[in-house]
């Protein structure tokens, strides 16, 4: 059995797992003479920590790791050589953006420095031991933002963040956090505390710093192999689609598709892009879908019973999965025919394969418009034989309804089925 093949993280896909990981690895600063391990957690700590601090990981004593404290993923307390203390925040994001409370508190920074001045006895419950000499803590707390897999990031979190800040009612919890920050962001002005404070991990070329790190020393364990293969997953699909080519609207609007081309977390994009041009019907009966999409012009032009022009999805693992699989550099595609199948009602299929990643993350790769070919037998088991249509040189594909007519015309002409 490959490793890949059992990830843990295939299972654990919850932000809280990988803040479980993060801190295991930041652990072996602390619990081993082993030079490799401590090496390892010092090279991850400077991928995410902001310069400041990076500049004094060499002064470290010892990391106190505490969990969920002020709604902070992880903590970390930096004891220092000279008996000083750092604080870095941790936030972690697998699928989603920031939320309001994240952006309002930049990151939490006022909201533990709030706790910091106010609260000291919140950090003697969780045997924190906090620096009560020193009579300043601003210049002390520095956050980091990871988004492991998101892709082609289209938020802006540092303007988000800014026009939070700006926008504060005094209404809001958060509002008197950052009255106690205030005087020292806003000494630096709010745009350079952010560069020198916050550290934003949102782009392909930052999170493949990580996945580097986790790449040369991957050998360490099997849990950072598999978790290795879990973050570089979204990194290694060259044919990912940027965010603004993405969306429905802008498909719509550029009115086509583009062959071999993926999807990034569009939870029925394929359908939806075509429902402005095609019109939908319930197929409950036909095939699995239950919003699939049809030209009902076309139907009265077909002389059987195989009419029905959809969109469809199909479940993909490595592109075989379900018994379905494509051959011959994805020219042909074998459906395997199962009980209670109607799909000899389909003639032709718009095709997205999907795949989803370790973290839960959904990717839909459009094949082509693809053309019922016949009926064959393999091993013993019926499939579906479907052919791809070639409707361009370029793999553009129009999702426009008179275009999408002209394809069909044209491959019935070519086998003279008309």
């Amino acid at each position: 059995m490959l490793k890949k093949d059992n990830n843990l993280f295939k299972f654990a896909t919850k932000e809280t797992t990988q803040d479980s990981f993060f801190s295991w690895i930041i652990n072996f600063y602390n619990v081993t003479d082993d030079e490799l391990y401590k090496n390892f957690s010092k090279e991850f700590l400077k991928t995410i920590m902001p310069k400041d601090l990076v500049d004094k990981i060499n002064d470290i004593k010892s990391i106190d790791i505490t969990r969920q404290f002020c709604d902070i993923d992880i903590l970390l307390t930096l004891n220092m050589k000279n008996n000083e203390q750092y604080y870095l925040i941790i936030e972690n994001k697998t699928s989603s953006d920031l939320g309001p409370h994240q952006t309002k508190t930049i990151l939490y920074y006022t909201k533990l420095i709030h706790y910091l001045y106010n609260n000291k006895d919140k950090f003697k419950e969780l045997s924190i031991d906090v620096d009560t000499v020193n009579r300043k803590y601003e210049d002390k707390v520095y956050a980091v933002l990871i988004k492991t897999t998101i892709r082609n990031n289209d938020s802006n979190d540092k303007d988000m963040i800014i026009n939070s800040i700006t926008t504060l009612n005094k209404e809001e919890n958060e509002y008197d956090y950052y009255q106690t920050s205030k005087k020292y962001i806003e000494s630096i002005s709010i745009s350079e505390f952010l560069d020198k404070h916050i550290k934003f991990i949102n782009t392909d070329e930052d999170l493949l710093k990580i996945t580097n790190v986790i790449s040369k020393y991957k050998s360490l364990d099997n849990l950072i192999e598999s978790y290795y293969d879990s973050i570089s997953f979204n990194l290694s699909n060259d044919s990912m689609l940027k965010n603004d080519e993405n969306s429905v609207d802008s498909i719509v609007k550029r009115g086509y598709l583009i062959e071999n081309k993926t999807h990034f977390r569009t939870n029925k994009l394929c359908f939806k892009c075509f429902e402005s041009n095609l019109t939908t019907r319930n197929l409950d009966n036909i095939n699995n879908q239950s919003n699939s999409i049809t030209l009902d012009k076309l139907n009265y032009e077909f002389n059987d019973e195989r009419k029905l022009v959809i969109v469809d999805t199909l479940n993909f693992k490595s592109g075989n999965y379900y018994d379905n699989k494509f051959e011959y550099n994805g020219n042909f595609w074998l459906e395997k025919i199962r009980e209670n199948n109607n799909s000899n009602k389909i003639r032709y299929i718009f095709l997205f394969v999907k795949e989803i990643d370790f973290f839960r993350n959904e990717y839909y790769t459009f094949k082509g418009l693809y053309r019922f070919k016949e009926i064959s037998n393999v091993n013993e088991e019926s499939y579906n034989v479907w052919e791809k249509c070639k409707v361009s040189d370029n793999g553009i594909v129009s999702i426009k309804k008179q275009d999408i007519e002209d394809y069909i015309r044209k491959e019935e002409l070519f086998h003279n089925k008309w």
